[in-house]
Order: C-alpha cells, then sequence, then structure tokens
C-alpha cells in the first residue's frame, strides 16, 4: 500500500498544473474543462513516458541503485511512506512540471486553433 505514496506525488502534480492552468486561461478557453481533461491526460502520460526513461536509466546504471527482494517484519507505515518518498519520485514529479508546461501552451493554441 505504501508505494501508493510514489505514485499519488505526480498524479497530485499532474492535477494541480492542469488544474492551475485551466484557470488561469479559462476566459480564453471555449471549455475550461475540456482543456482540464486533455492536459491531465497528457501529463499523466509525459508522466509514463518519464518513468519508463528512469526506470531504463536505473537498469542501465547499477550505481545508482538495483531491483531486489526485501521483507522486514516491524517496519511502521510512516516509516515505509518516507522510504517511497525518494529524490527519485521528486525528480520525476519535477520533470513533469518543467516538460508539461511547455506542452500545456502548445496544447491551448491546438485548442484555440479548432
Amino acid at each position: 500500500m505504501q508505494f501508493l505514496v510514489a505514485i499519488a506525488l505526480p498524479l497530485l502534480t499532474s492535477l494541480v498544473l492542469a488544474g492551475v492552468f485551466s484557470a488561469l486561461w479559462r476566459q480564453s478557453l471555449q471549455s475550461p474543462w475540456q482543456f482540464f481533461v486533455f492536459a491531465l491526460l497528457l501529463l499523466l502520460g509525459l508522466h509514463r513516458v518519464v518513468q519508463v526513461f528512469a526506470e531504463l536509466v536505473k537498469l542501465v546504471r547499477h550505481e545508482l541503485g538495483g531491483y531486489f527482494l526485501e521483507s522486514r517484519k516491524g517496519a511502521d507505515f510512516y516509516e515505509r511512506v518516507q522510504e517511497q518518498l525518494t529524490v527519485e519520485a521528486f525528480v520525476i514529479a519535477g520533470a513533469v512540471v518543467v516538460v508539461g508546461i511547455p506542452l500545456l501552451f502548445w496544447l491551448r493554441s491546438a485548442l484555440l486553433k479548432v
């Protein structure tokens, strides 16, 4: 269950980014809800692409941390959540923001042309 924290961070980032930009541009868009849905789908797709790239980098570079199975008993929920909020999760969320903002500008111009 604690792995959901690492998944929720990019999801929340995508929701907030799509919501903020649809609210900022609601006067210039014909349908802000349509922009919100398309922007959310675009950002979630971007997250998947960035995540695949991050996983490929981890497979190629062994010093970044490999894959292993670990069984621990006694770790509490908060400790597991802290472990899941890694630098990788924040870097992926940051990449979604950095690459997503120009994509949202592109989406806005594409929707204004229609």
